[in-house]
């Protein structure tokens, strides 16, 4: 039996969501509804926040172009955390398919596709991990070196509360660039273990007959055939699932 698990190729966005609260549980305590809570009321807030500048730089075109380029963006990362909690219950069954005994049911010499998909993906999710890290420290110090009073401009003057602003801001950004990187690294995962799956299926279906030209005996060809066919059973059977886990 393989000895790779599909959930492997899914631990970096999982504690990411983990951490902001956006990853689907069926029972959830109060601190994880608190955290999914700040993930939708930072995630809004900063979208609210866009919008009234857009309003205040309707008439300037200069400035309308870099918030509407910033916005369009950003209401993209909106659309992506709506669908994906409106369709959670689905994505959690995608996720328990994938522990399926099918999906295992291949030899084990085979496991390498998987192995090298996981380790891939892992790398990726890795490089995009200090990227977000990166980007959240960009937006910490940019304001200041660009003798900013904010990292996304507000039309008012905040007085004393802008530091505060300056912090809010910034907890928004870390929470919407945390969950923005991790949903797009759960597509590239799920794309990557349907795309071994399909390469062990391939290879597995390639070598079910392979021996049978050097038998000569007919009872113990036909008996090897008998064989071949069952194999081949399995092999529709894994097809069958790799299908389901891009429809659940």
């Amino acid at each position: 039996m393989a000895v790779s698990k599909c959930e492997d190729a899914f631990r970096i966005p999982y504690n990411m969501l983990i951490l902001t609260g956006i990853w689907p549980k069926e029972n959830s305590d109060i601190t994880f509804r608190i955290r999914t809570l700040s993930s939708w009321f930072f995630a809004l807030s900063l979208c609210i926040n866009m919008l009234i500048e857009l309003l205040h730089d309707i008439d300037n075109f200069t400035k309308l172009s870099e918030t509407l380029y910033i916005m369009v963006t950003y209401m993209g990362f909106i659309a992506k955390l709506l669908v994906f909690s409106y369709r959670e219950k689905e994505f959690l069954n995608i996720i328990n398919f994938l522990k399926d005994p099918i999906f295992a049911s291949y030899s084990e010499e085979l496991d390498h596709y998987m192995k090298k998909t996981i380790r891939q993906l892992v790398c990726l999710a890795s490089i995009y991990r200090a990227c977000t890290l990166l980007l959240i420290f960009g937006y910490i110090i940019y304001p200041i070196l660009d003798n900013k009073p904010l990292p996304f401009p507000l039309p008012y003057d905040l007085g004393k509360y802008t530091i505060m602003m300056y912090v809010l801001q910034i907890i928004g950004e870390s929470f919407s660039a945390v969950n923005n990187i991790s949903l797009d690294l759960i597509c590239i995962s799920l794309l990557g273990i349907v795309t071994a799956q399909l390469d062990i299926l391939a290879e597995t279906i390639i070598r079910s007959n392979q021996d049978d030209s050097l038998l000569g005996d007919t009872q113990i060809l036909n008996e090897v055939n008998n064989s071949t066919i069952g194999k081949l059973k399995q092999c529709v059977k894994h097809h069958i699932g790799i299908i389901r886990s891009g429809l659940c």
